[in-house]
């Protein structure tokens, strides 16, 4: 079942996901044919994860990226043109923004500086 599903910025490409933790890319230009699918779990979000909701955001430098929620709290941002995540945080984290960085991630929130690094 889709839960959450969107145009990209340039109109060009549908992106869904839902239940199956899947993301599917379609050609909205060529007769929606499915262009990819991805498991969010082959990118390093959690295992068995549904995807509950996401949204579309043009990033820096050319770096479009999706925003990703899960049922199990955890969010992902997924570099579309890196094809990989970029950064993740468990819904616990939110509670105190410090623990957005764990022991061992180069990835997390910090809090000094009001920015979020790359997984490398």
């Amino acid at each position: 079942m889709t839960t959450s599903i969107l145009f990209t910025n340039d109109r060009k490409t549908i992106i869904s996901g839902g239940r199956d933790g899947c993301l599917h890319f379609w050609n909205a230009m060529d007769g929606y044919k499915l262009l990819a699918s991805l498991r969010v779990e082959d990118l390093g979000a959690v295992q068995y994860e549904e995807i509950n909701c996401m949204t579309y955001v043009a990033g820096q430098k050319d770096d479009p990226c999706l925003v990703i929620g899960g049922l199990s709290g955890q969010i992902s941002v997924y570099s579309i043109n890196r094809q990989r995540i970029v950064f993740k945080a468990r819904h616990s984290q939110f509670n105190d923004p410090t623990k957005l960085r764990e022991e061992g991630d180069e990835a997390g929130f910090d809090p000094q500086n009001n920015q979020s690094n790359e997984i490398q």
